[in-house]
């Protein structure tokens, strides 16, 4: 897992360093920018079992669910962003336990240059992240959660559809956390709609 990450983040520097050699942008993109849609996390579960009380066993989950974030953009292509993410699977095994994750965090944002009808952007931003179990056993429901600082760093694929409206093709990002006292490395694809103003 980390060398795909590695590998995408060398996809991007590479592709900066080629979109430098293109003419500036036909439009100017707005500072302001909304931008909701579809989230995937391939989150480590590393911790979990000995924090449950062994009822979690599983080593990593896949887990679906939203983005939503805001960026504003204040001197040239640097901003900032903040951004909300909550994804979940209601059924890890066949007991049926269920997990969340929802993270709140934001830092700096910078736009590549744009070539063409896409644009590209990197970012790292660090907040919140909140891990919740809901493990059914002998007929009750026990839960666990854990709340802990999250750190993330990755990039975004636009594309330009207008000077207002965009594609997001894909935002990918690799995300720290340390929860149930363990580090763990999950890793997240999003894509959805874009508005600028």
């Amino acid at each position: 897992m980390r060398t795909c990450a590695f590998a995408v983040l060398l996809i991007l520097i590479c592709s900066t360093f080629a979109a430098a050699q293109i003419e500036e942008e036909l439009f100017e993109v707005p500072n302001h920018e909304l931008y909701g849609g579809y989230a995937y996390l391939h989150a480590g579960l590393d911790g979990s079992t000995s924090n449950t009380q062994g009822l979690v066993t599983q080593e990593s989950a896949n887990l679906q669910g939203f983005t939503v974030a805001y960026r504003q953009y204040f001197w040239k292509k640097l901003g900032v962003a903040v951004e909300v993410s909550r994804v979940t699977n209601g059924s890890l095994d066949a007991t049926g336990t269920s997990y969340t994750r929802t993270s709140y965090v934001g830092g700096p944002t910078y736009r590549l240059h744009r070539f063409g009808f896409f644009s590209t952007t990197i970012h790292v931003m660090a907040g919140v992240d909140r891990a919740s179990f809901e493990v059914p056993s002998a007929g009750t429901v026990f839960k666990f959660s854990d709340t802990d600082f999250a750190i993330l760093g990755g990039g975004i694929l636009d594309g330009n559809l207008s000077r207002h409206i965009g594609v997001r093709f894909a935002q990918v990002d690799y995300v720290y956390t340390n929860h149930y006292d363990t580090s763990q490395s999950s890793f997240r694809y999003s894509g959805g709609l874009v508005v600028r103003f």
